[in-house]
């Protein structure tokens, strides 16, 4: 009797972290797109221009990857505290 009070109980949490889930994610995955343009923007009017060559979907992936791998070192550099 214990065994089924317990499997409803995961039962109804894993149903709870998906649905969870299912309403935070949208709203972060927003979240993260528009600081990701807010920064580009500052970037871009701070007098900053590609160097010559280099197309601007190749800055926004190279900028994307340090983010994601470098989160800490890139905020130094953006803020000029290298």
């Amino acid at each position: 009797m214990a065994d089924t009070s317990i499997e409803n109980r995961e039962e109804f949490e894993r149903q709870l972290v998906r649905k969870i889930d299912l309403r935070l994610l949208p709203i972060l995955l927003i979240m993260y797109i528009l600081n990701h343009m807010d920064r580009t923007n500052s970037y871009r009017w701070n007098g900053s221009r590609p160097p010559p060559g280099r197309k601007r979907i190749q800055l926004v992936l190279v900028h994307l990857f340090l983010r994601l791998h470098h989160p800490r070192s890139t905020k130094q550099s953006l803020a000029g505290q290298d």
